[in-house]
């Protein structure tokens, strides 16, 4: 959301069992000036002319409608923003809660003026127990900051055990005057920037949609790839006439990484022979934002007619013993996928109408997966013979499951 094309904010929201997760990027169009950071309490408003962000969520979504500007039971907003404190420029969050249901002391604050009336809080500081960083834009007309929220301090917040609906909005304060919000739904939230309640107020009224996806299933991202592998007569069969000879020579064949996985070895000759070329083969970072890795953009490797084998592999560490299932996202055509857990191989199945010999196979989705407690290396090989050319991998199981595992592309 934005204020025109030079002033701007994006936000990216996350969450885990225990954090609510948000970053930050604002570009000012304008050299960025830190302003001191006290009083904290007053940080958003329009004479300390400072560049805030604020976040807003509603904790209870049955609570019953706000009959004015002052939030309900379980809002909550977290206004963001870089200051100067002593000698140092860091990133802070102000906590600014309609009523107060943590542990220890509150500080009660009413924001109070002839003009705007007032704007009661129950409790408003800085949020000391958030974990924060930052880093500028490399023209100094912007900047990041990246936080973790602790859930528990976000009144009436139930635990993400499932998926969760609720309200949230953004806003933003340039040079403490230049006001603008993600969402407007009553149109109720104000631009007004010259009188402390107006500014103060959470207008819930104005908030959107928000929706915690439960998790089931999870990509994996982190990998390293190597490929493509082949064979020396691959050049001199003909792709469609002699495609029994080239499935069944390319599918016997064991390649060094079912062997053992060194990220710094390369390849060459005969076994990295393909129909379009003869590569030299190295270990590739292949950590991705989509679901797929595409071997074309890691590898250089355009498949479709070009017959070969490309590898992936993954470390997944385990906290105690669990039984996983893996789920393989593939696209069309005619290829095979094999995967090994810790050197043992995991079972296949060939699609219907399709025998072993025509290489056509992939992972038994139905067959549990056992991960013992630690790192877990993972190697998934693809065979390809015509086609698209990506391919990736989910690991399905329980959300506590889910949430307790890590990956790791290099070998802990």
């Amino acid at each position: 959301y934005g204020a025109g094309d030079k002033q701007t904010v994006e936000v990216r929201c996350g969450f885990d069992p225990e954090h609510l997760y948000l970053r930050w990027h604002v570009r000012l169009g304008r050299k960025f000036e830190p302003k001191l950071l006290e009083p904290a309490e007053r940080l958003f408003t329009h004479d300390r002319e400072a560049d805030t962000m604020s976040f807003y969520i509603q904790g209870n979504p049955e609570a019953k409608p706000a009959k004015n500007g002052n939030g309900r039971e379980g809002d909550a907003r977290f206004v963001f923003g870089l200051f100067k404190d002593k000698d140092q420029v860091k990133p802070v969050v102000l906590e600014m809660l309609p009523k107060w249901f943590g542990a220890g002391k509150p500080s009660p604050l009413t924001y109070q003026t002839p003009a705007g009336g007032s704007a009661v809080f129950g409790h408003v500081g800085l949020f000391t127990s958030a974990k924060l960083g930052h880093q500028m834009d490399a023209d100094g007309e912007g900047f990041v900051i990246a936080a973790a929220l602790p859930r528990s301090r976000v009144p009436m917040l139930p635990a993400f055990t499932g998926e969760f609906r609720t309200q949230v909005n953004f806003d933003a304060t340039f040079g403490g005057h230049n006001r603008f919000w993600w969402a407007n739904a009553d149109g109720s939230a104000t631009r007004e920037t010259y009188d402390e309640p107006t500014e103060a107020r959470l207008y819930p009224g104005s908030w959107s949609q928000s929706k915690f996806e439960p998790m089931s299933s999870l990509p994996i991202r982190a990998w390293n790839a190597i490929g493509p592998f082949g064979f020396a007569k691959l050049t001199q069969l003909r792709h469609r006439e002699d495609r029994p000879e080239i499935t069944h020579t390319l599918g016997a064949i064991t390649f060094p990484p079912e062997q053992s996985i060194d990220l710094g070895a390369s390849f060459q000759g005969e076994q990295t022979q393909t129909r379009k070329g003869l590569h030299s083969l190295k270990w590739h970072a292949a950590n991705i934002s989509g679901d797929r890795v595409s071997f074309e953009s890691v590898l250089g490797w355009k498949g479709y007619e070009d017959e070969g084998s490309a590898y992936l592999v993954t470390w997944v560490q385990a906290p105690q013993p669990v039984s996983v299932k893996l789920k393989v996202l593939e696209e069309h055509g005619h290829h095979a996928v094999r995967a090994w857990i810790n050197d043992q191989a995991l079972p296949v199945i060939h699609p219907k109408g399709q025998s072993a010999k025509d290489l056509h196979q992939t992972l038994d989705e139905t067959q549990p997966v056992a991960l013992k407690a630690g790192w877990n290396k993972l190697l998934l090989r693809y065979d390809l013979v015509w086609g698209s050319n990506q391919i990736g991998l989910t690991v399905d199981a329980t959300p506590d499951v889910l949430w307790s595992l890590k990956f790791s592309a290099t070998p802990p």
